[in-house]
């Protein structure tokens, strides 16, 4: 309810994010050129930002969880957590054990990504990872890349029973969450199907949900060749180990509308997964003609819509990755 009191000295704040923006290269630009000309040449001095106290969350991350922190006037715990595109998710990872030991009543998990300049684009091409279409097609058969996009996404999470004691609106409960790593393998940015099912497991393990009562799955789905076969496949397998039927559960990515929002990426993706099992709505995955040759539209678990459908089961079960 807007303007109800609640205990701010309890209530944290932790972001997913990473430093390296144009802004902040363009002010490490301006503090190494007196190191080679003396002095920031005039003709380059307008040109350039100029330090100052607000440079600070461009700079150093933490300080975008910070100055959340001091202008709401919250005294939890404030910082932020890098794990590249699953950021958020570390984010709401940390989030979920800063409630669970009890050590805060309220955390405010959020994200920023506002990585769209010249460096990202020379980065992610010379991982050839970009869509040369500039269009993201997740499991689509013809998908040929990522795109890049950028947001911020928040959600206020608190423990349910506080939720409902205090006749807040509930939009989905987190259950579990899980990670891992890939450990050894080939190539930095090539997934390893390993450390994909060690993630899943470990999250299905700590909610204690079987994979067949599963009704949606947001997938990470970033539209490479590669990384959408890994992860179908992956998916595919445990599924079926679970015991889903054929065509129970709807597959989809939020990247195939708004890009790969990279640090923000895994909030976008758990903020469509809520809306969905708040309003009872399957949702759609646009970009997506003939699916990816690892899919079997007779045996596979998954279903790709094309349009928004009913969700009409009564309890309603999401995963998001």
């Amino acid at each position: 309810t807007a303007g109800r009191d609640f205990d701010r000295s309890r209530t944290s704040v932790i972001v997913g994010a990473e430093a390296g923006t144009d802004l902040s290269a363009a002010y490490s630009f301006r503090a190494l050129l007196p190191r080679f000309f003396g002095a920031v040449p005039r003709a380059l001095d307008e040109h350039l930002p100029k330090l100052t106290e607000d440079s600070f969350p461009g700079l150093l991350t933490n300080v975008i969880a910070g100055r959340i922190a001091n202008r709401l006037d919250l005294g939890g715990v404030n910082y932020t957590v890098d794990a590249a595109c699953a950021s958020s998710l570390a984010a709401l990872d940390a989030s979920v054990k800063e409630l669970s030991s009890g050590t805060s009543d309220l955390v405010l998990c959020g994200a920023a990504d506002i990585h769209n300049g010249i460096n990202d684009y020379l980065l992610f091409s010379a991982t050839h990872a970009l869509s040369p279409n500039g269009r993201c097609a997740s499991f689509d058969a013809n998908a040929d890349g990522i795109v890049l996009g950028e947001g911020v996404a928040f959600v206020v999470l608190k423990r349910l029973s506080k939720a409902r004691r205090d006749g807040d609106r509930v939009y989905a409960v987190v259950e579990a969450v899980g990670g891992a790593s890939d450990g050894r393998s080939m190539a930095l940015t090539a997934p390893h199907p390993e450390g994909q099912r060690r993630a899943l497991e470990r999250a299905y393990g700590s909610a204690e949900i079987s994979p067949a009562e599963v009704g949606l799955v947001e997938a990470h789905g970033t539209g490479t060749v590669v990384g959408d076969r890994t992860e179908l496949s992956v998916l595919t397998d445990l599924f079926a180990m679970g015991g889903s039927a054929p065509k129970t559960c709807t597959l989809g990515s939020i990247k195939s509308q708004i890009g790969h929002t990279k640090c923000a990426a895994g909030l976008a993706g758990l903020i469509k997964a809520a809306k969905a099992v708040h309003h009872g709505v399957l949702p759609p995955t646009i970009n997506l003609d003939s699916p990816n040759p690892g899919y079997d539209p007779e045996t596979s678990p998954f279903v790709f819509q094309a349009r928004a459908r009913p969700w009409s089961s009564e309890r309603r079960v999401a995963g998001v990755s």
